[in-house]
């Protein structure tokens, strides 16, 4: 048997549907629904209504994801927050700043800029007991993404990055900063030192005695 909410919960595709109906006609299977009742697909009537709800939730599914995009489309256009996990540096209506994290957003943007490393900054940030939105420690990656974001420039955009325009949020880093700092954040150069081979040294200075001339 196979119990289920409603009949449009078992599929929302009439493709699938008809490969479900097969299935269940050759395994005998009952199907029972919360809102619907029995629902008996051994019979052309049966079917027939399987069908009619399928295609019901099918359209129902697309109308909804035409109006969200729509709607994303609207808030793009406004430069609103969609909502979400709140970022770094606002709190949760993603526009109203918290001064404390500016403050180590803007820290870390100087840093970047001075020419150190987000590794660093990272180990630095952890000893300092200081953790992202989420509440777990910023790794290199993390604060990679975090400074080179649109919005700290008071931008909008998608989820590709294409900046839409400007946001109702003010910015925290001028657009030339910004610039700056992700020209540096996207140089290739910085992810082949990461890669490199690390530096070996010789265990000189009197931790090594050659047995022949004693030096």
């Amino acid at each position: 048997r196979l119990i289920v909410w409603h009949p449009d919960r078992m599929h929302r595709q009439p493709a699938e549907l008809e490969e479900f109906i097969a299935v269940v006609d050759d395994a005998g299977a009952e199907i029972a629904t919360v809102q619907a009742g029995t629902l008996d697909l051994s019979t052309p009537s049966g079917r027939m209504v399987a069908r009619i709800v399928g295609a019901t939730a099918a359209y129902e599914s697309e109308h909804k994801a035409e109006r969200i995009r729509s709607k994303m489309t609207e808030i793009a256009m406004a430069g609103r927050w969609k909502g979400g996990v709140r970022p770094f540096g606002w709190q949760a209506d993603g526009v109203t700043e918290i001064p404390g994290e500016v403050v180590l957003l803007r820290e870390a943007k100087d840093r970047v800029l001075a020419g150190e490393s987000l590794r660093a900054i990272s180990i630095d940030f952890e000893r300092r007991g200081i953790v992202g939105s989420r509440g777990r420690p910023m790794s290199p990656t993390g604060i990679r993404k975090l400074l080179s974001s649109p919005r700290m420039a008071g931008l909008y955009a998608r989820k590709d990055g294409t900046v839409v325009g400007r946001a109702v949020w003010a910015p925290i880093f001028s657009d030339d900063e910004w610039t700056r700092l992700r020209a540096i954040l996207t140089d290739p150069s910085r992810n082949s030192r990461a890669r490199r081979t690390p530096r070996k040294y010789l265990l000189t200075g009197g931790l090594l005695r050659c047995s022949l001339c004693g030096s």
